[in-house]
């Protein structure tokens, strides 16, 4: 399943509620244009072609800045340690550590590891923790939306076991 959301005057009501400065819902673009994209996977477990499918999912064509969420109920998930793995391969391929683990107060059981991968791509790992109000999938996809860039123009709910065309991105956004 794929949902794309444009983000503009729900984003604002939600920043202003959330007592955070208020993005103008343009969001960043490139030199070319495209606007910024962040693309919300939650994660569970590691099935036969997850990790061939975040790697295509990561190598997208798409010239904006693009921020890739990747969100697991707990650190205990087999998923966890392989997505640790990606981010380290990405940082070394990045020819710089740049990550870090996010000092802001979050509830109890949640964390995010970050990376900038490019000039233009981020990637982060977010810790949901476990859901007491809805479905644990809304529940990271709601994290999701909580830890990405508020100058995102787009925001993309991708299954993590979907294989996608490294110019989908590019067509959502253009469409």
């Amino acid at each position: 399943w794929l949902v794309v959301w444009r983000k503009r005057s729900l984003l604002k009501a939600h920043t202003r509620q959330q007592g955070f400065a208020e993005s103008t819902g343009e969001g960043k673009l490139s030199t070319d244009g495209d606007p910024m994209v962040t693309v919300v996977m939650p994660v569970k477990g590691v099935k036969e072609h997850s990790e061939g499918n975040w790697h295509t999912q990561l190598a997208t064509s798409y010239k904006g800045p693009v921020e890739f969420v990747f969100v697991v109920e707990s650190r205990q998930d087999p998923a966890y340690r392989v997505l640790v793995q990606l981010i380290e391969y990405y940082q070394s391929c990045a020819g710089a550590l740049r990550s870090r683990h996010s000092s802001e107060k979050k509830p109890a059981g949640t964390s995010q590891l970050r990376c900038q991968v490019s000039d233009t791509k981020t990637l982060t790992l977010s810790v949901a923790g476990a859901a007491n109000t809805c479905s644990q999938k809304l529940h990271n996809m709601l994290q999701g939306i909580s830890v990405a860039n508020l100058e995102s123009a787009y925001t993309l709910f991708l299954a993590d076991d979907v294989t996608m065309h490294h110019k989908m991105n590019k067509h959502l956004v253009r469409s």
